[in-house]
Protein backbone atom coordinates (compact mmCIF):
# COMPACT_ATOMS: atom_id res chain seq x y z
CA UNK A 1 0.00 0.00 0.00
CA UNK A 2 1.23 3.48 -0.79
CA UNK A 3 2.10 5.70 2.14
CA UNK A 4 0.92 9.13 1.06
CA UNK A 5 -1.35 10.80 -1.44
CA UNK A 6 1.51 12.83 -2.85
CA UNK A 7 3.83 10.05 -3.96
CA UNK A 8 3.46 10.54 -7.72
CA UNK A 9 6.28 8.16 -8.65
CA UNK A 10 4.58 5.30 -6.80
CA UNK A 11 1.27 6.04 -8.51
CA UNK A 12 2.85 5.83 -11.94
CA UNK A 13 4.81 2.70 -11.16
CA UNK A 14 1.78 1.01 -9.67
CA UNK A 15 -0.35 1.50 -12.78
CA UNK A 16 2.59 0.66 -15.06
CA UNK A 17 2.88 -2.72 -13.36
CA UNK A 18 -0.82 -3.39 -13.83
CA UNK A 19 -0.63 -2.37 -17.49
CA UNK A 20 2.24 -4.81 -17.99
CA UNK A 21 0.11 -7.65 -16.63
CA UNK A 22 -2.82 -6.48 -18.75
CA UNK A 23 -0.71 -6.65 -21.90
CA UNK A 24 0.07 -10.29 -21.11
CA UNK A 25 -3.61 -11.29 -21.27
CA UNK A 26 -4.65 -8.82 -23.97
CA UNK A 27 -3.88 -11.25 -26.87
CA UNK A 28 -6.38 -13.79 -25.50
CA UNK A 29 -9.17 -11.21 -25.73
CA UNK A 30 -8.01 -10.05 -29.15
CA UNK A 31 -8.26 -13.63 -30.37
CA UNK A 32 -11.90 -13.88 -29.31
CA UNK A 33 -12.74 -10.56 -30.97
CA UNK A 34 -11.13 -11.71 -34.22
CA UNK A 35 -13.04 -15.01 -34.28
CA UNK A 36 -16.43 -14.09 -32.92
CA UNK A 37 -19.38 -13.40 -35.20
CA UNK A 38 -21.57 -13.23 -32.11
CA UNK A 39 -20.12 -12.80 -28.65
CA UNK A 40 -21.51 -13.59 -25.21
CA UNK A 41 -19.74 -11.65 -22.45
CA UNK A 42 -20.30 -13.06 -18.97
CA UNK A 43 -19.14 -11.88 -15.59
CA UNK A 44 -19.22 -12.57 -11.89
CA UNK A 45 -18.42 -10.12 -9.08
CA UNK A 46 -15.94 -7.46 -10.22
CA UNK A 47 -15.57 -9.19 -13.56
CA UNK A 48 -18.36 -6.77 -14.41
CA UNK A 49 -15.81 -4.04 -15.25
CA UNK A 50 -13.98 -5.81 -18.12
CA UNK A 51 -17.25 -7.32 -19.33
CA UNK A 52 -18.89 -3.92 -19.59
CA UNK A 53 -15.82 -2.45 -21.28
CA UNK A 54 -16.07 -5.04 -24.05
CA UNK A 55 -19.84 -4.63 -24.32
CA UNK A 56 -19.87 -0.84 -24.62
CA UNK A 57 -16.80 -0.60 -26.85
CA UNK A 58 -18.20 -3.23 -29.20
CA UNK A 59 -21.82 -2.07 -29.31
CA UNK A 60 -20.79 1.58 -29.72
CA UNK A 61 -17.99 1.26 -32.27
CA UNK A 62 -19.38 -1.55 -34.44
CA UNK A 63 -22.86 -1.13 -35.94
CA UNK A 64 -22.94 -4.77 -37.04
CA UNK A 65 -21.81 -6.32 -33.80
CA UNK A 66 -23.84 -8.95 -32.00
CA UNK A 67 -22.80 -8.88 -28.37
CA UNK A 68 -24.74 -10.02 -25.33
CA UNK A 69 -23.72 -9.27 -21.73
CA UNK A 70 -25.02 -10.82 -18.54
CA UNK A 71 -24.08 -12.12 -15.13
CA UNK A 72 -22.99 -15.73 -15.03
CA UNK A 73 -26.05 -17.09 -13.25
CA UNK A 74 -28.60 -15.41 -15.51
CA UNK A 75 -26.84 -16.48 -18.70
CA UNK A 76 -26.44 -20.06 -17.48
CA UNK A 77 -30.10 -20.51 -16.61
CA UNK A 78 -31.98 -18.36 -19.09
CA UNK A 79 -29.86 -17.60 -22.15
CA UNK A 80 -27.23 -20.09 -23.30
CA UNK A 81 -29.61 -23.00 -23.88
CA UNK A 82 -31.83 -20.86 -26.13
CA UNK A 83 -29.09 -19.47 -28.38
CA UNK A 84 -26.94 -20.87 -31.13
CA UNK A 85 -23.50 -21.57 -29.61
CA UNK A 86 -20.61 -19.29 -30.44
CA UNK A 87 -17.82 -17.55 -28.57
CA UNK A 88 -18.03 -16.52 -24.93
CA UNK A 89 -15.57 -14.70 -22.69
CA UNK A 90 -16.07 -14.97 -18.95
CA UNK A 91 -14.53 -12.66 -16.36
CA UNK A 92 -14.60 -13.51 -12.67
CA UNK A 93 -12.86 -12.32 -9.55
CA UNK A 94 -14.33 -15.16 -7.48
CA UNK A 95 -13.64 -18.48 -9.24
CA UNK A 96 -14.91 -20.47 -6.24
CA UNK A 97 -18.49 -19.26 -6.67
CA UNK A 98 -21.35 -21.54 -7.64
CA UNK A 99 -22.27 -19.14 -10.46
CA UNK A 100 -18.82 -19.58 -12.01
CA UNK A 101 -19.10 -23.36 -12.18
CA UNK A 102 -22.72 -23.27 -13.35
CA UNK A 103 -21.93 -20.89 -16.19
CA UNK A 104 -18.91 -22.83 -17.39
CA UNK A 105 -20.78 -26.13 -17.31
CA UNK A 106 -23.73 -24.65 -19.22
CA UNK A 107 -21.48 -23.04 -21.83
CA UNK A 108 -19.55 -26.28 -22.27
CA UNK A 109 -22.67 -28.44 -22.60
CA UNK A 110 -24.23 -26.11 -25.18
CA UNK A 111 -21.12 -26.04 -27.35
CA UNK A 112 -19.68 -22.60 -26.71
CA UNK A 113 -16.01 -21.83 -27.17
CA UNK A 114 -15.00 -20.46 -23.79
CA UNK A 115 -12.31 -18.01 -22.73
CA UNK A 116 -12.06 -17.79 -18.94
CA UNK A 117 -10.17 -14.95 -17.28
CA UNK A 118 -10.09 -15.28 -13.53
CA UNK A 119 -8.40 -14.43 -10.28
CA UNK A 120 -6.15 -17.19 -8.97
CA UNK A 121 -8.17 -19.84 -7.09
CA UNK A 122 -7.60 -20.07 -3.38
CA UNK A 123 -7.40 -23.86 -3.27
CA UNK A 124 -6.56 -26.88 -5.41
CA UNK A 125 -10.15 -28.17 -5.56
CA UNK A 126 -11.33 -25.06 -7.43
CA UNK A 127 -8.24 -25.14 -9.63
CA UNK A 128 -8.96 -28.77 -10.57
CA UNK A 129 -12.61 -27.95 -11.34
CA UNK A 130 -11.57 -25.15 -13.70
CA UNK A 131 -8.65 -26.94 -15.36
CA UNK A 132 -10.71 -28.39 -18.23
CA UNK A 133 -11.63 -24.86 -19.37
CA UNK A 134 -7.97 -23.76 -19.73
CA UNK A 135 -8.44 -20.59 -17.69
CA UNK A 136 -6.14 -17.60 -17.91
CA UNK A 137 -5.30 -16.63 -14.35
CA UNK A 138 -4.62 -13.06 -13.28
CA UNK A 139 -1.64 -12.31 -11.07
CA UNK A 140 -3.27 -9.94 -8.58
CA UNK A 141 -3.33 -9.22 -4.86
CA UNK A 142 -7.13 -8.91 -4.54
CA UNK A 143 -10.39 -8.57 -6.47
CA UNK A 144 -9.99 -4.85 -7.14
CA UNK A 145 -6.58 -5.40 -8.70
CA UNK A 146 -7.67 -8.41 -10.76
CA UNK A 147 -10.69 -6.51 -12.05
CA UNK A 148 -8.64 -3.50 -13.12
CA UNK A 149 -6.01 -5.63 -14.86
CA UNK A 150 -8.75 -7.39 -16.83
CA UNK A 151 -10.50 -4.08 -17.50
CA UNK A 152 -7.35 -2.49 -18.92
CA UNK A 153 -6.70 -5.58 -21.05
CA UNK A 154 -10.28 -5.51 -22.35
CA UNK A 155 -10.03 -1.82 -23.20
CA UNK A 156 -6.71 -2.16 -25.00
CA UNK A 157 -7.92 -5.20 -26.96
CA UNK A 158 -11.19 -3.64 -28.09
CA UNK A 159 -9.60 -0.27 -28.87
CA UNK A 160 -7.09 -2.04 -31.09
CA UNK A 161 -9.73 -4.21 -32.74
CA UNK A 162 -12.04 -1.27 -33.52
CA UNK A 163 -9.39 1.35 -34.25
CA UNK A 164 -10.68 1.83 -37.80
CA UNK A 165 -14.30 2.30 -36.71
CA UNK A 166 -16.13 5.57 -36.10
CA UNK A 167 -13.47 7.67 -37.83
CA UNK A 168 -11.38 9.85 -35.55
CA UNK A 169 -13.07 8.56 -32.41
CA UNK A 170 -11.91 5.01 -32.98
CA UNK A 171 -8.41 6.20 -33.87
CA UNK A 172 -8.21 8.45 -30.80
CA UNK A 173 -9.33 5.71 -28.42
CA UNK A 174 -6.73 3.37 -29.86
CA UNK A 175 -3.93 5.92 -29.60
CA UNK A 176 -4.81 6.58 -25.97
CA UNK A 177 -4.88 2.85 -25.24
CA UNK A 178 -1.52 2.41 -26.95
CA UNK A 179 -0.03 5.32 -25.01
CA UNK A 180 -1.22 3.78 -21.75
CA UNK A 181 -2.76 5.09 -18.56
CA UNK A 182 0.32 5.52 -16.37
CA UNK A 183 1.23 8.74 -18.18
CA UNK A 184 -1.91 10.50 -16.93
CA UNK A 185 -2.27 8.93 -13.49
CA UNK A 186 -0.72 11.81 -11.53
CA UNK A 187 -3.06 14.35 -13.11
CA UNK A 188 -6.01 11.98 -12.73
CA UNK A 189 -5.47 11.46 -9.03
CA UNK A 190 -4.68 15.08 -8.27
CA UNK A 191 -7.80 16.30 -10.05
CA UNK A 192 -10.42 13.79 -8.88
CA UNK A 193 -9.34 12.07 -5.67
CA UNK A 194 -10.54 14.99 -3.55
CA UNK A 195 -14.15 13.95 -4.12
CA UNK A 196 -13.50 10.48 -2.71
CA UNK A 197 -11.55 11.89 0.23
CA UNK A 198 -14.43 14.28 0.88
CA UNK A 199 -16.93 11.47 1.36
CA UNK A 200 -14.89 8.94 3.31
CA UNK A 201 -16.15 10.35 6.61
CA UNK A 202 -19.86 10.58 5.74
CA UNK A 203 -20.68 7.16 7.21
CA UNK A 204 -22.86 5.90 4.38
CA UNK A 205 -23.42 6.87 0.78
CA UNK A 206 -25.20 5.67 -2.32
CA UNK A 207 -23.21 5.64 -5.55
CA UNK A 208 -24.97 6.05 -8.88
CA UNK A 209 -24.06 6.62 -12.52
CA UNK A 210 -25.31 6.39 -16.12
CA UNK A 211 -25.44 2.81 -17.37
CA UNK A 212 -22.30 3.11 -19.49
CA UNK A 213 -20.18 3.61 -16.36
CA UNK A 214 -22.27 1.46 -13.99
CA UNK A 215 -19.51 -1.13 -13.59
CA UNK A 216 -17.08 1.64 -12.62
CA UNK A 217 -19.56 2.82 -10.02
CA UNK A 218 -19.74 -0.67 -8.53
CA UNK A 219 -15.94 -0.76 -8.54
CA UNK A 220 -15.75 2.50 -6.61
CA UNK A 221 -18.31 1.15 -4.15
CA UNK A 222 -15.90 -1.69 -3.33
CA UNK A 223 -13.02 0.76 -2.96
CA UNK A 224 -15.04 2.91 -0.56
CA UNK A 225 -16.06 -0.13 1.47
CA UNK A 226 -12.39 -0.98 1.83
CA UNK A 227 -11.96 2.43 3.49
CA UNK A 228 -14.77 1.74 5.96
CA UNK A 229 -17.51 3.66 4.14
CA UNK A 230 -20.93 2.01 4.07
CA UNK A 231 -21.40 2.41 0.31
CA UNK A 232 -23.73 0.72 -2.13
CA UNK A 233 -24.78 1.13 -5.75
CA UNK A 234 -28.25 2.33 -6.70
CA UNK A 235 -29.55 2.66 -10.31
CA UNK A 236 -29.74 6.30 -11.27
CA UNK A 237 -33.46 6.29 -12.03
CA UNK A 238 -34.28 5.20 -8.45
CA UNK A 239 -32.03 7.55 -6.49
CA UNK A 240 -33.75 10.01 -4.19
CA UNK A 241 -33.08 11.81 -0.93
CA UNK A 242 -32.35 12.26 1.85
CA UNK A 243 -28.77 11.15 2.53
CA UNK A 244 -25.45 11.37 0.73
CA UNK A 245 -25.28 10.47 -2.97
CA UNK A 246 -22.15 10.19 -5.13
CA UNK A 247 -23.00 10.73 -8.78
CA UNK A 248 -20.41 9.68 -11.35
CA UNK A 249 -20.68 11.38 -14.74
CA UNK A 250 -18.78 12.10 -17.94
CA UNK A 251 -18.34 15.07 -20.19
CA UNK A 252 -21.54 14.30 -22.12
CA UNK A 253 -23.81 14.26 -19.06
CA UNK A 254 -24.42 17.98 -18.66
CA UNK A 255 -28.20 17.68 -18.92
CA UNK A 256 -28.26 14.72 -16.53
CA UNK A 257 -26.24 16.65 -13.95
CA UNK A 258 -28.58 19.64 -14.08
CA UNK A 259 -31.61 17.40 -13.68
CA UNK A 260 -30.18 15.40 -10.78
CA UNK A 261 -28.91 18.45 -8.93
CA UNK A 262 -32.42 19.91 -9.05
CA UNK A 263 -34.41 16.75 -8.29
CA UNK A 264 -32.14 15.41 -5.57
CA UNK A 265 -31.92 18.84 -3.97
CA UNK A 266 -35.70 18.88 -3.72
CA UNK A 267 -35.65 15.60 -1.78
CA UNK A 268 -32.97 16.64 0.69
CA UNK A 269 -30.10 14.61 -0.77
CA UNK A 270 -26.53 15.76 -0.26
CA UNK A 271 -25.10 15.37 -3.76
CA UNK A 272 -21.40 14.80 -4.44
CA UNK A 273 -20.46 14.87 -8.13
CA UNK A 274 -17.43 13.22 -9.73
CA UNK A 275 -17.55 14.40 -13.34
CA UNK A 276 -14.80 12.97 -15.53
CA UNK A 277 -14.48 15.14 -18.60
CA UNK A 278 -13.57 12.48 -21.13
CA UNK A 279 -15.12 10.09 -23.63
CA UNK A 280 -17.56 7.79 -21.75
CA UNK A 281 -15.82 4.74 -23.23
CA UNK A 282 -12.55 5.85 -21.67
CA UNK A 283 -14.19 7.01 -18.47
CA UNK A 284 -14.97 3.39 -17.59
CA UNK A 285 -11.26 2.71 -17.08
CA UNK A 286 -10.24 6.10 -15.71
CA UNK A 287 -12.86 5.86 -12.94
CA UNK A 288 -11.74 2.35 -12.04
CA UNK A 289 -8.10 3.47 -11.92
CA UNK A 290 -9.13 6.31 -9.61
CA UNK A 291 -10.97 3.88 -7.34
CA UNK A 292 -8.01 1.51 -7.32
CA UNK A 293 -5.51 4.23 -6.41
CA UNK A 294 -7.84 5.50 -3.70
CA UNK A 295 -7.98 1.99 -2.22
CA UNK A 296 -4.17 1.80 -2.14
CA UNK A 297 -3.28 5.24 -0.79
CA UNK A 298 -3.29 5.88 2.95
CA UNK A 299 -4.27 9.16 4.50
Amino acid sequence: MLQSTGDSVDLKNLISRLEKRAREIQPFIEGVLERARRLVVAYHRLGYLPAQVIYWMTSTLDDWSKVLIGDAGTLAYYTLVYNEPGETVFFTTNPASVSTIQFLQAADLTGYKILVLSSEPGNDVVRDNLAKYNPVYIDASDELEASLIMGIAAYKATAKHYRDKMGRRGERLYLHAKEGFAVVVDELYAKYSGILNEIKNVGEIRVTAPRIIEASANYIVEALRGKGVNAWYEPIEYVTGPGHVLLLATGVDEYLLREKRFRLGMTGARLHVLEMNTDPLEAQIYLAILGYLYSRVTG
